[in-house]
């Protein structure tokens, strides 16, 4: 989350202004999140991560607290925050109905699970201009 904080302030602060719907808007940009909160545990860092959401696939070898950049057609990036997981991807390009699935593979054993989320939505520009972002948390259980 301090990192999708950190790119929407960054953004902001660099933002323009264009016609939306006969008012102005900003033209600042998000990007999609998912939160994974993970039970707490020392086993993540490390970990092999697969991220699916409906048909679109992502995966890193290894996750640590640096940003990681997805291989598969789940595009974005990942990064473990403590015991969460953080995807960041393009707006717009994700089948919001759909199932997410996260498989996490250590040396300790492993988790798959899938999730039905609710989506949070948010438009940096105002109410009417695009573009529009998404975000959920889902909570992982042992």
């Amino acid at each position: 989350m301090k990192v999708l904080t950190i790119l929407l302030l960054t953004l902001a602060l660099a933002g323009s202004t264009a016609a939306c719907d006969d008012r102005t808007c900003t033209e600042i940009g998000c990007l999609d999140s998912l939160t994974f909160e993970l039970p707490e545990s020392d086993q993540w860092n490390g970990s092999a991560v697969e991220i699916c959401v409906g048909d679109l696939c992502g995966a890193v070898e290894a996750i640590s607290g640096d940003l990681e950049q997805m291989t598969g057609p789940l595009a974005g990036e990942v990064r473990l925050d403590g015991d969460r997981i953080v995807w960041i991807g393009p707006p717009e390009r994700l089948d919001y109905e759909a199932p997410v699935g996260l498989e996490v593979t250590s040396d300790f054993g492993g988790t798959g699970v899938r999730f039905d989320p609710t989506w949070e939505t948010t438009r940096p520009n105002g109410p009417n201009c695009p573009p529009v972002c998404r975000s959920a948390v889902i909570t992982v259980d042992n």
